[in-house]
């Protein structure tokens, strides 16, 4: 009698499938990989209601992505090119550097103020320690 195999967990199912998500996203600019990959988030959130992203049913992202209290994402976060753009200089500039440079980029209606800026970069902050702990406790 063979043993049984054990089944992935939630967590290492969702490695399987990055290649083909990889795939799919070949060929499209940066900007336009992250829309497509947040509108896609988007859409799963609205169908699932769970904060144990890993364990939980599929197809759930739990609270990866919290919303404002008007239930819209914040501003960031619904600009994936803006957030790319960040990613990219986060560290090397101040606050009112990181504006200034967001302004040139992409307008005064596009680019965020410095106290929502602020709060982006302290909620980075927080999930990278949030990650560092589980990963080494």
């Amino acid at each position: 009698m063979k043993p049984k195999k054990r089944s992935n967990s939630g967590k290492e199912k969702y490695k399987e499938r990055v290649p083909a998500l990889i795939v799919a996203l070949k060929g499209l600019t940066l900007g336009n990989a992250l829309a497509a990959l947040l509108e896609a988030a988007r859409h799963l959130l609205n169908e699932t209601d769970s904060s144990d992203y890993y364990n939980s049913t599929p197809l759930s992202l739990g609270n990866l992505t919290r919303r404002t209290k008007g239930g819209r994402l914040p501003k960031i976060e619904s600009d994936p090119e803006l957030q790319s753009f960040l990613h990219g200089i986060i560290g090397y500039h101040s606050l009112s550097e990181l504006v200034r440079l967001c302004q040139e980029k992409f307008g005064m209606e596009r680019a965020p103020s410095k106290s929502c800026l602020h709060r982006y970069i302290q909620k980075l902050t927080r999930q990278s320690a949030e990650q560092l702990k589980r990963e080494y406790a």
